[in-house]
């Protein structure tokens, strides 16, 4: 039954871990633009760092079929999600531009498929039944995500001074939400 699931470990972590992560992942998109230009990025070329995000975003979900089948959905996933992690690591040391255009890649790809397999995961989980519930459900973890990600940054970056204690903040939460999967 759909309480039952909604209850379960799994789904309790999968959520948390989706929370965290989307929680990092709405870091960049307010505020690497900003910090491009600080590093000496030009309007045009900080603001095509999203446009690269989204771009390495959609590959990463048309991309996945063949990998998935070797080395599984579940597994895939969970190294998705790590690589989202581990790509604030790059954000963190970037002193070039290239730099940051490699951390937009990465963390674009890595969202791709973390997206676009999240359903599968969950079908793996838990089955089809009540699968529109469980994904409506699941998904709000997406607006909570919205809704903290962005400000705590903000609100660290403020305090800090530093841009950089806003990104070592996504960097935490990214792996927290590999620790919870």
């Amino acid at each position: 039954p759909l309480r039952r699931t909604l209850r379960s470990r799994t789904f309790i972590l999968l959520y948390l871990s989706w929370v965290l992560a989307t929680t990092a992942l709405f870091v960049p998109f307010v505020f690497l633009p900003t910090f491009a230009l600080q590093q000496g990025a030009g309007p045009l070329a900080a603001s095509a760092l999203l446009s690269l995000f989204g771009g390495a975003s959609i590959l990463g979900r048309i991309s996945i079929g063949a990998i998935s089948e070797r080395i599984g959905i579940v597994n895939l996933f969970k190294i998705s999600v790590f690589l989202m992690a581990a790509s604030y690591t790059v954000w963190l040391a970037a002193t070039s531009y290239a730099a940051l255009a490699g951390f937009s890649l990465v963390l674009g790809l890595a969202y791709g498929v973390r997206i676009a397999l999240m359903p599968g995961v969950l079908i793996e989980a838990f089955g089809t039944r009540d699968l529109g519930a469980v994904l409506g459900i699941f998904f709000t973890a997406t607006g909570i995500a919205a809704a903290i990600g962005p400000p705590l940054a903000g609100a660290i970056m403020d305090h800090a001074g530093d841009a950089r204690w806003a990104i070592a903040f996504a960097l935490v939460m990214g792996l927290l939400g590999f620790t919870a999967v």
